[in-house]
């Protein structure tokens, strides 16, 4: 059973992306499934991949925000002081500026 895949292109939709490893990974596969993405940077793709990347950023916050609602008391809750540096949420320090 073939248990390798090498995506040349990146997908247009994370569905699509789905697909084509789900095509691997299913009843019977015993071994472990690797997959391979190669990027060449510059391309027409790889803009498309990043701008459908940034599109996703506010949804992930309101994702966040929302897992984050369950837990909170009844005394309200926040966003602010909270950015993304680096690609990581980090909450700032009184007098710390972005």
């Amino acid at each position: 059973m073939c248990h390798n895949i090498h995506l040349f292109s990146p997908s247009t939709s994370r569905a699509i992306f789905e697909q084509a490893i789900g095509r691997l990974v299913r009843v019977g596969q015993t071994h472990t499934v690797r997959v391979y993405e190669y990027r060449i940077p510059g391309t027409f793709n790889i803009y498309l991949a990043d701008r459908n990347m940034q599109k996703a950023i506010p949804g992930l916050i309101v994702m966040i925000c929302t897992g984050l609602a369950p837990v909170l008391r009844n005394d309200g809750f926040s966003v602010e002081g909270w950015v993304i540096r680096d690609g990581n949420m980090v909450f700032l320090q009184p007098g710390e500026t972005v």
